[in-house]
């Protein structure tokens, strides 16, 4: 595999002509936020110390970070295709497929590679950044928010997400109709070998969980102007989207687990015809005073049930549901002490 295929995009792109591309961002918002500060400095806006600059700053920050990180979790989880695929390829228990381990591989890599392109990124966040100024000319409230390199930054943040998920939920409708094939017998979580995308559910979800947070601490900074009715709107946009997220993760994490259980139940039904002919040859070899090599397979097969039978096949296990709720009540703690003013 090429170092194409493991490495961050953008920085492959970029081939160190500048530097990584989040070093190269991280340099764009300094001198964004020094430029900013240069021309308006720290008016009265009514806004307690104009913290929604500062937050910006940190959200920006954490968009670079999750930017990389995410991509990172993407890739653990292609791979997990791909690995389970060669692995089970030669398996006569193994469900018929055409998939090829090294095809899944090159064209999800291939995938993550677009919706992560610089160039994806990039125009992403400049008409999601360059609507967001336009929303904020028409409404006027520039006398509020007058960061306006800032103000793009909001909007560049959620924008440069638009080819990444994209991307994602290519992977995830592939995965679970084409990919997801086999389940390892052997697995010591209990989840068929997919650990990795059961991890990747919730991860990336904490990552959603913590931009939709730091995103309402800036925009419930509202309360703090005349334009106050738009706190109830504020409000309930921050409940929708963690709810939409929250729900995307159970979704994902259960339509993982019907699948695989669906592989299950198919490929118990390979193994119970197996064990009949191994049974039937057992007793006609019985009455011949033969049959202990077919008792053998029949004790291996038993196993193998028992095995199979037990595994739960809930991608996500405890210590993840610890950290995802970790995330949301973070987040509803940090929501519940602006609401209350209590930050600012």
């Amino acid at each position: 595999m090429t170092d194409r295929a493991y490495r961050y995009p953008p920085d492959v792109v970029l081939d160190s002509r500048f530097g990584s591309f989040s070093r190269l961002c991280v340099v764009l918002i300094a001198v964004a936020a020094v430029v900013d500060l240069a021309l308006v400095g720290f008016p009265e806006t009514g806004i307690p110390y104009n913290y929604p600059f500062f937050v910006t700053i940190v959200l920006l920050l954490a968009t670079v970070v999750i930017l990389r990180w995410s991509h990172g979790v993407m890739w653990q989880s292609v791979d997990e295709l791909a690995r389970i695929a060669r692995r089970n390829r030669t398996d006569p228990l193994s469900l018929p497929t055409d998939a090829d381990p090294e095809a899944i591989r090159t064209e999800l890599t291939n995938v993550l590679f677009l919706g992560y392109h610089p160039a994806s990124i990039l125009v992403g966040a400049v008409i999601s950044g360059s609507f967001l100024l336009g929303v904020m000319a028409v409404t006027d409230v520039f006398a509020a928010y007058p960061y306006r390199l800032m103000n793009f930054g909001v909007g560049a943040a959620h924008g440069a997400f638009f080819g990444p998920v994209s991307a994602i939920l290519y992977i995830v409708v592939r995965g679970l109709r084409n990919f997801i094939i086999d389940i390892d017998l052997m697995d010591p979580d209990g989840v068929g070998g997919y650990r990795k995308i059961g991890n990747g559910i919730v991860t990336m979800a904490s990552y959603s969980i913590l931009l939709i947070t730091i995103d309402f601490v800036i925009v419930s900074s509202v309360t703090f102007t005349p334009f106050t009715d738009f706190q109830v709107v504020v409000t309930g946009i921050y409940l929708v989207l963690l709810t939409v997220v929250l729900l995307g993760a159970i979704t994902i994490t259960s339509l993982v687990r019907r699948r695989l259980l669906d592989i299950r139940d198919r490929k118990v039904e390979r193994m119970q015809m197996a064990f009949n002919r191994q049974e039937h040859a057992y007793w006609k070899k019985q009455q011949q005073g033969e049959g202990l090599t077919e008792a053998v397979h029949i004790l291996a097969m038993q196993a193998m049930f028992h095995q199979l039978n037990r595994m739960n096949l809930w991608p996500i296990n405890l210590p993840s549901l610890l950290k995802l709720g970790v995330s949301v009540g973070f987040s509803l703690l940090v929501f519940f002490l602006d609401h209350t003013n209590a930050l600012f």
